[in-house]
């Protein structure tokens, strides 16, 4: 992310550009995500990365990321490490069950649902 100069980004210029898109008649659906209704929720995206966009992440219910070397955890790991177990080692139904799953699942729930690095995921969004 360091190479991206959010600075430098003229929204204007993508608010228009994703407006153009929209108004395309292609034979397929076009779907941004997330859905930004306006330039104010674009702007919001792009310049306050700390304001929650989304409802709840539903990912860490419902999938694991299994590496190749086996190492197991919540959701895609993209959002945090959590090293639920290791599927050379464990049965997939232990991994599923653990308690580091279980504790971040809690902490998830107990948070509202998002955690500060859910702001921009994806998996918020689609909920």
């Amino acid at each position: 992310m360091k190479e991206i100069n959010i600075e430098r980004m003229d929204l204007n210029v993508l608010w228009r550009e994703i407006k153009a898109v929209e108004e395309q008649p292609f034979p397929f659906p076009v779907v941004f995500s997330p859905r930004l209704i306006d330039f104010q929720a674009l702007q919001d995206f792009y310049l306050k990365p700390g304001k929650f966009i989304g409802a709840r992440c539903y990912d860490a219910f419902r999938m694991l990321m299994i590496k190749s070397d086996g190492s197991a955890m919540p959701a895609h790991s993209r959002c945090y490490k959590i090293e639920a177990g290791n599927l050379y080692q464990q049965s997939l139904k232990d991994i599923w069950r653990s308690e580091a799953i279980r504790r971040f699942r809690k902490t998830l729930t107990a948070a509202g649902g998002l955690l500060p690095a859910c702001a921009r995921c994806c998996s918020a969004f689609s909920t």
